[in-house]
């Protein structure tokens, strides 16, 4: 008879967790769709937008 305690020593740990490649492909989908939205933002001509862009621009140079 196996108990609880068994099955999960027995399952390795990468079928647990994600893998690093999964978290890679992940941060990527994240980033494509954050730079999408930016963009798309930044296109429509979002008052907000453009001022943070003169403030980060005033403030490196």
């Amino acid at each position: 008879m196996t108990t609880l305690s068994d099955r999960t020593t027995s399952v390795s740990h990468h079928t647990r967790g994600l893998t690093a490649t999964h978290r890679v492909m992940i941060g990527v989908v994240i980033g494509i769709a954050l730079l999408t939205g930016a963009g798309f933002w930044a296109y429509r001509g979002s008052v907000v937008f453009t001022e943070l862009v003169d403030l980060a621009l005033a403030y490196c140079f």
